[in-house]
């Protein structure tokens, strides 16, 4: 019997929707040249059938005395770990790029005396050693590893038997009995807040917090120049509730929307959702994963979206959530005031 061959399917890569065959022209974003070939992987381990595991009474643990804790070698992370490393704990080491979380991982494995294994999912073998020459690690118990699938490291974690795993990122690794790439994510709705009041002094105020402030420039050029709301002798502050940063140029239709809401004193009706890329002639482009963003909208209770146009293709229907597609922000600002 002839094997069969696994499904060849291509994603877009500014929009995340897939197709049997490839196209030029992207048919729901309309982008061109965005379609990239992927092979999902064809399914080839199967459950061992291991047995469940049994579940246990509360009031067996809580009379257990205090865990014994492992130190990493590095009293503050000790701190702030509560007193260092306990068994069967998963710590999650976040930061921005470059912060030095890889270089914190090492230490702290390689300071714990016992058997680890740290899997560098982004750097090879040769690049984790150079790391470890330069701080002068030379454990004999640390095991290094560049595999980044995921059934792949557990087999390596059953070899080896550490006490302590290290997957360097996490983002990177992937299972390849499951159709997602590595790094799938979930969209985050955020509120834009934004108040334009007259400048007090010559040189009119640009005041940003979460976002990129020559972003909000081009923005308001856009405002004065295409929509005539003009700006020059105003002061303008924009903010991201909870203390958020994003570089999404999804965002844009709502900080331009924000900000002339305030400058006409014009409520933004309550529910709404505003989703757009804004260009310099003040049309609005289409954005990635128009759908998943929706949905997200849709579970929060929002009633209305405004979207790109172009993103209204193949669009599905979301409970409770009407749906308008704009080409414009002059057109969008027709829907919101």
């Amino acid at each position: 019997m002839a094997q069969s061959s696994s499904k060849t399917i291509f994603l877009c890569n500014n929009c995340g929707n897939e197709y049997s065959k490839w196209h030029g022209q992207c048919p729901a974003c309309s982008e061109w040249g965005t379609l990239s070939e992927f092979n999902p992987p064809k399914s080839r381990r199967k459950s061992n059938g291991a047995p469940a595991k049994e579940t246990t009474e509360l009031h067996t643990i809580t009379h257990k005395k205090d865990q014994k804790r492992s130190s990493s070698g590095l009293s503050e992370v000790d701190r702030v770990l509560g007193g260092g490393l306990l068994t069967g704990s998963m710590i999650l080491l976040g930061g921005q790029p470059g912060i030095g979380k890889s270089t914190l991982a090492l230490q702290i494995v390689a300071g714990c005396g016992e058997p680890a294994l740290y899997v560098s999912a982004e750097e090879s073998e040769d690049q984790l050693a150079l790391r470890a020459e330069r701080l002068g690690i030379k454990s004999k118990d640390l095991h290094v590893s560049g595999e980044n699938e995921i059934l792949n490291v557990l087999e390596q974690v059953s070899v080896v038997k550490p006490s302590l795993l290290v997957i360097d990122s996490i983002q990177t690794v992937y299972n390849e009995d499951l159709d997602s790439l590595p790094g799938s994510s979930r969209p985050i709705l955020v509120e834009v807040q934004a108040l334009v009041s007259k400048a007090n002094f010559g040189t009119p105020q640009r005041n940003t917090n979460g976002i990129d402030g020559r972003r909000l420039s081009m923005l308001l050029a856009v405002l004065e120049k295409r929509l005539g709301n003009i700006m020059g002798m105003n002061d303008v502050f924009v903010n991201l509730v909870g203390g958020l940063k994003i570089q999404d140029p999804a965002a844009d239709l709502a900080i331009i929307s924000a900000v002339a809401s305030s400058s006409k004193d014009n409520v933004i009706a309550d529910g709404t959702v505003l989703v757009g890329e804004v260009g310099l002639t003040g049309e609005v482009r289409s954005v990635a994963r128009i759908d998943q963003r929706l949905q997200e909208a849709a579970a929060l209770g929002f009633k209305k979206a405004i979207i790109p146009a172009t993103n209204l293709k193949n669009k599905k229907s979301f409970n409770g959530l009407k749906i308008h597609g704009v080409k414009t922000v002059r057109e969008a600002f027709q829907y919101i005031f």
